[in-house]
């Protein structure tokens, strides 16, 4: 009896499988190997054009022309001229505040020669040796000149010592006078007798 049944089994299992499937099982199977044969084809396309890309590459790709080795010792002249760098602008100089000019005029003083403190004017042969602010001035008049040395020098001068006061004649300012030989020897006399004549010490002729 068993082993009847088995061969039963064994049979209805066979007539099952025999069976025709549905058309959901069919659709299904169909679906999954259109999908298979779609990758498979993507697969194939992508390699190719990977493939191609490369051939291309290899194509395009240019062997490197080799620089001679001279070329690397040229020398500093063949180099090309750098461009000269621009000159910065100035900075914008700020302007100098000018000082306030005061109202008083500037006393131009006037420059003369000075011997021994005091003011030398010379006017052609006449020389005129002191201040006339103050009471007496010395006058040394050049009377002669002689060559020396391919140079003309003084030779006779007269000294005098007259008063600087306006209101006295001209020919009572004279205090004292005499005559020497050589301007030297005239101009040392002369300034012993000013400042003695400005000291109250000099006796009048």
């Amino acid at each position: 009896m068993a082993e009847k049944k088995a061969a039963a089994k064994e049979a209805k299992e066979v007539k099952e499988t025999k069976k025709p499937k549905t058309e959901k099982a069919v659709k299904d199977e169909k679906e999954t190997k259109s999908a298979k044969t779609t990758k498979t084809t993507k697969t194939a396309t992508k390699t190719e054009k990977t493939e191609k890309t490369t051939k291309a590459a290899k194509t395009t790709e240019k062997p490197k022309a080799e620089k001679p080795a001279k070329a690397a010792a040229k020398p500093a002249k063949e180099t090309k001229a750098e461009k000269p760098a621009k000159a910065e602008k100035p900075a914008k100089e700020e302007p100098k505040k000018e000082a306030p000019k005061s109202s008083k005029p500037k006393e131009s003083k006037p420059s003369f020669l000075m011997y021994k403190g005091r003011p030398l004017v010379r006017s052609g042969n006449t020389i005129y040796y002191g201040k006339m602010n103050e009471e007496y001035v010395a006058l040394f008049q050049i009377l002669t000149t002689k060559e020396e040395d391919g140079m003309t020098i003084a030779d006779k001068v007269q000294i005098q010592i007259i008063s600087t006061d306006p209101t006295v004649n001209p020919k009572d300012r004279i205090i004292k006078k005499s005559d020497k030989v050589g301007l030297y020897a005239a101009m040392e006399i002369g300034t012993i007798w000013l400042e003695r004549a400005l000291a109250g010490r000099l006796q009048a002729d």
